[in-house]
């Protein structure tokens, strides 16, 4: 039996952290092709990808205090958008993401397409400990965002929002 051997290149390299990487998360497609990364260092770095095999990269300076631990995108279009091309909604792309960090807060961050940058949308409170890991549900069809945070003490909180617009997050 012969096998072929997988060859396989380095094509881009992303080192603009002082400390280490602990999580990376591709965007969803319809929102184009960004890798976020969360690090020991408290930043987040966004790296964008044009389309000719390059990237480049926007940079969220202390974004928890005492480290990132989790990056989770969310679905591209906002909940209860009609994904029917006839409709006015079906190109409203939302780029936006929820972060978790060692300051016991998670952070929904918003790119404003405005000013060319990410801001932070909202800082939801109620873990005691780090945040380990966050996940932004798929969008189902519900009219609701719905995120998962898991905690150093044991305990997972359930956060959902009705109108993304007003970030009013609920737990």
């Amino acid at each position: 039996v012969r096998r072929k051997q997988m060859v396989s290149t380095q094509s881009t390299g992303h080192e603009v952290h002082a400390s280490s990487v602990n999580s990376v998360q591709w965007s969803p497609p319809d929102a184009g092709l960004h890798l976020a990364c969360g690090s020991s260092d408290g930043n987040i770095s966004i790296l964008s990808g044009s389309g000719d095999d390059k990237f480049s990269f926007q940079m969220i300076q202390n974004a928890h205090t005492t480290g990132v631990n989790a990056v989770s995108w969310a679905p591209a279009h906002p909940c209860g958008t009609t994904l029917d091309p006839s409709t006015k909604d079906y190109d409203l792309v939302c780029k936006r993401f929820a972060s978790g960090g060692g300051d016991n807060l998670v952070k929904i961050w918003r790119y404003s397409e405005e000013k060319g940058s990410w801001e932070k949308e909202a800082e939801l409170k109620g873990h005691t400990n780090w945040v380990r890991d966050v996940a932004w549900s798929p969008d189902t069809g519900f009219t609701t965002s719905t995120i998962a945070s898991c905690c150093h003490d044991g305990k997972v909180i359930i956060w959902q929002c009705k109108d993304l617009d007003k970030a009013t997050w609920e737990n």
